[in-house]
């Protein structure tokens, strides 16, 4: 019966128009709740404290000379808990919603005050049904025929709904590499090639069974490949234990003079034995975690295939090229120290005429004794390309290798000295036109950038994330980690910047953040045809060098910390910049900004 006589409206609170929570009855005989009333004359008296304003009902607007001691109303509490029971609640039996569940749909129509969790979802209707309201498509002959499937998180609901219309997400625009609704497809998106989502997915699936054959085919290798190391590291320790033997038995035949050298070699070799050997263990830390990864990529890709529906299909989708692909890919044979030991004996036959450069040259060979050969780094794009070292899934900073040697001693160990050195790293680097600011075109096959100011209307092109949108800037595709690369540039005109960054670097605004060399996440070189200098985290190093060509060379030692830029001409190389000892924790992204009335292109090297 008090269903009957009472509504919601009537044990609502006027002011937050919810439920009364702590009822107190107003002299005039309305009804608030007791935090809400307060609030409201709270609110009041503050702003005419002055004029001595009286305290007055919210709803019917009487008046009262002296503020009313307010309580809470027990009684009408009681009443309401009651109420709320044969009022708001849905009848027993509902599997109600929890935090990441979906809704029922017809219940939130019907505005249920708890809502059903929905155990199927209808393809023809676009609904969730709960268990009692799924009860029609079950009895009626005609939504019999209706397709029934699984329902998915919260999240994945919202993510197949188009954020601007609100459609439901059936198309796929391959400009732009994204799912879109039907409005989407004849509005911003009518100039694009578009198709459906089970086109698109049709096209994808008949890939499923490659990509599976080449994940199983690197997990191979990398079992085979972690084996070798296990033999090679197993071996490190007798190599670097012979060689220190000899060097041993050969210093004690040299007078005392030598012993402090003697002490020197034997720490180099101890020194480069552990670091290897902390590099294998890292190096079988990586293989494995890099086996554990493509185990469960098999096991995604596995449970991708059984995925029915198209849009979650292609948002799931990840191209094989994403997988990790870090060092080592072989076994260095150069980790026994046989060169050492024979430069030692060399050394004893030419103890009269010790110079330095006879031990610079023991140094040099204990430095290049490896167990791991660095990767070679592949020239084509596949998608966005990150040259890793570690895995994608579980990042891990580069170390940089402990010296052996005081840097004060001016030494450094396997730096490239000629251009046919850098060459040997040289490295084919493709725009990312996606990443380029709209005043930036481009030409010969993309490997020049030229600014053109627009006049007037601005010129037309889709805006994405990771768009400059200010900052004439354009970054490359792949990101360089864990190797050696060198690329060079040839400008013209007023000036540019060349540099690289971290693909975290900011791209929509005007602030330092987003610029090369002003920010943290960035190192680049500025060249104007007045002067040059070096940037990086907005600090400017001006260069005294004499550039003599507007070829620039970059030397990027990722696992060393080294990023160098060199003046290139004909006859010689000019060390213009080098940042040192940088602790690169992510892929490095080539990048390049372009002033006015001015270009670049990336020049084709051969090696």
């Amino acid at each position: 019966m008090a269903s009957k006589l009472w509504t919601k409206e009537e044990i609502s609170c006027p002011v937050c128009l919810n439920t009364l929570t702590e009822p107190t009855t107003l002299p005039c005989g309305h009804n608030f709740c007791l935090d809400c009333i307060r609030k409201c004359w709270d609110e009041s008296g503050s702003i005419s404290s002055r004029s001595n304003a009286v305290s007055c009902c919210p709803q019917c607007r009487e008046t009262f000379r002296l503020r009313p001691t307010l309580t809470k109303n027990s009684m009408l509490e009681k009443m309401v808990e009651k109420l709320k029971i044969t009022l708001l609640d849905t009848p027993p039996g509902y599997a109600y919603d929890g935090p990441e569940d979906v809704l029922c749909d017809v219940c939130t129509l019907l505005g249920s005050r708890r809502k059903a969790k929905a155990v199927r979802a209808c393809l023809e209707c676009k609904l969730f049904y709960c268990q009692s309201h799924l009860r029609a498509h079950l009895d009626i002959p005609l939504l019999q025929k209706h397709t029934l499937v699984g329902v998915v998180v919260k999240e994945l609901q919202l993510e197949k709904l188009c954020p601007q219309h609100d459609k439901p997400l059936d198309m796929y625009c391959r400009l732009e590499r994204r799912c879109i609704c039907s409005l989407c497809a004849v509005e911003e998106h009518k100039s694009h090639e578009t198709v459906s989502a089970e086109t698109e997915r049709a096209k994808k699936q008949a890939l499923l069974a490659v990509e599976q054959r080449k994940s199983n085919s690197k997990l191979q290798m990398k079992e085979e490949l972690l084996t070798q190391l296990g033999d090679a590291a197993g071996s490190l320790k007798g190599f670097a234990q012979a060689a220190m033997e000899v060097s041993d038995m050969i210093f004690v035949e040299l007078i005392h003079s030598l012993e402090k050298r003697r002490a020197e070699v034997r720490d180099s070799i101890n020194n480069r034995e552990k670091t290897l050997a902390a590099q294998a263990a890292r190096a079988e830390t990586r293989l494995r975690q890099d086996i554990t990864t493509l185990q469960r990529r098999n096991s995604d890709l596995e449970k991708l295939a059984q995925t029915q529906d198209s849009i979650l299909f292609i948002q799931r989708w990840q191209p094989i090229s994403l997988l990790p692909d870090r060092e080592p890919s072989v076994i260095s044979e150069r980790h026994s120290f046989g060169p050492v030991m024979s430069i030692i004996t060399e050394f004893k036959e030419l103890l009269e005429d010790m110079n330095v450069d006879l031990l610079e040259k023991i140094e040099q060979a204990v430095a290049n004794v490896d167990i791991l050969e660095s990767p070679v780094p592949m020239t084509k794009p596949q998608g966005r390309q990150v040259m890793r070292a570690h895995s994608e899934c579980q990042p891990m900073p580069p170390v940089p290798l402990q010296r052996a040697w005081s840097m004060s001693r001016a030494i450094t160990f396997g730096i490239p000295k000629t251009r046919p050195d850098f060459l040997h790293y040289a490295f084919q680097l493709t725009l990312d036109t996606d990443t380029a600011h709209h005043n930036l075109c481009f030409s010969d096959q993309n490997r020049k950038v030229t600014l053109v100011k627009s006049r007037g209307k601005s010129r037309t092109r889709s805006r994405l994330p990771k768009t400059f949108d200010f900052w004439e800037q354009v970054l490359c595709w792949e990101g360089l980690t864990g190797a050696r690369y060198y690329w060079e540039a040839d400008w013209r005109g007023k000036g540019v910047f060349i540099g690289v960054t971290y693909e975290s670097i900011q791209r929509g605004g005007r602030g330092l953040e987003c610029g090369l060399g002003y920010n943290v996440k960035s190192w680049s070189l500025q060249c104007s045809d007045t002067n040059y200098s070096a940037w990086h985290d907005n600090i400017e190093t001006k260069i005294t060098a004499k550039v003599s060509s507007p070829r620039i060379g970059v030397y990027l030692d990722h696992k060393a910390g080294t990023l160098s830029f060199y003046s290139i001409s004909d006859s010689s190389m000019i060390l213009l910049h080098s940042f040192l000892s940088e602790d690169f924790s992510e892929p490095l992204y080539p990048g390049f900004g372009v002033g006015v009335q001015s270009s670049l292109i990336l020049c084709q090297l051969r090696t």
